[in-house]
């Protein structure tokens, strides 16, 4: 069943572009980024079922972004790429470690996918999932990489450009 929880603004801003994952050891939601106050966000927010709390990450935060995304594994959340306020589209790769609050950026090894925005990403037996989003303005991609977690190293396993189709 559905209920409507409502919140002030000093608690959590409405945002656009965010993520958000649930942490079953806390049971905590974990929302990063987004745009609000006019700012592209690089904020970490958590709601306990009763109250939203702003973490205070440090120094070494990704830089602020929307339409990027987080995936959960164990004790740590991946964020992976997403698009700054300048337009720039990004393929940076990021670890939070939730129980040391602290960030961490992944330098994978060899090839790594092309910046983007609004992709989609999974977790499952060991490797992150990313699947399409936008590479530039107009150009979108079939692409679908996975990464390796441990090998720190990404695998393109599939790679086409969306059919430019007129759908009635």
């Amino acid at each position: 069943s559905w209920e409507k929880r409502s919140f002030s603004i000093k608690e959590i801003p409405p945002m656009i572009g965010h993520t958000c994952n649930y942490y079953g050891p806390s049971g905590l939601f974990i929302v990063f980024g987004g745009f609000h106050n006019g700012i592209y966000s690089n904020e970490v927010y958590t709601y306990d079922d009763k109250k939203w709390t702003k973490l205070s990450t440090g120094s070494n935060a990704p830089i602020g972004r929307i339409f990027h995304t987080s995936t959960l594994i164990d004790d740590c959340l991946y964020v992976f790429g997403g698009e700054t306020l300048d337009g720039v589209y990004l393929n940076d790769l990021w670890k939070y470690n939730i129980i040391n609050n602290s960030w961490e950026e992944i330098k994978p090894v060899g090839e790594v996918p092309k910046p983007r925005t609004g992709h989609t990403c999974v977790h499952y037996n060991g490797y992150l999932y990313i699947f399409g989003g936008k590479i530039a303005n107009i150009q979108e991609r079939n692409e679908f990489w996975k990464y390796d977690i441990k090998k720190n190293t990404f695998e393109l396993i599939h790679d086409t450009l969306i059919d430019q189709r007129s759908y009635e």
